[in-house]
């Protein structure tokens, strides 16, 4: 009998808005990022859907925007960190 709740629940969708992501889930985001996580992990670790981060991605310019620099700021160090091991 548990087993046939737990397909009921799974099986139930969600109503009302969509999810949107927070300033919480925001910062969250960023300290993965921050890590080298990719969107994927980041997404799973910060309890955010990736259909909801891209949406958000593609609407909110400055969520993208924050986004966008806290990833680039990580590509510019790991590629200087393999600069400077390949010169020494």
């Amino acid at each position: 009998m548990q087993n046939q709740s737990l397909i009921i629940q799974s099986s139930v969708k969600s109503v009302g808005r969509p999810r949107t992501i927070t300033e919480g889930d925001m910062y969250e985001l960023m300290r993965y990022f921050k890590k080298g996580y990719s969107v994927s992990l980041a997404c799973v670790k910060s309890g955010v859907p990736r259909s909801v981060f891209y949406a958000e991605m593609k609407r909110n310019e400055d969520f993208r925007d924050k986004i966008t620099a806290t990833q680039d700021t990580m590509t510019n160090r790991a590629t200087s960190i393999i600069g400077r091991s390949l010169h020494h």
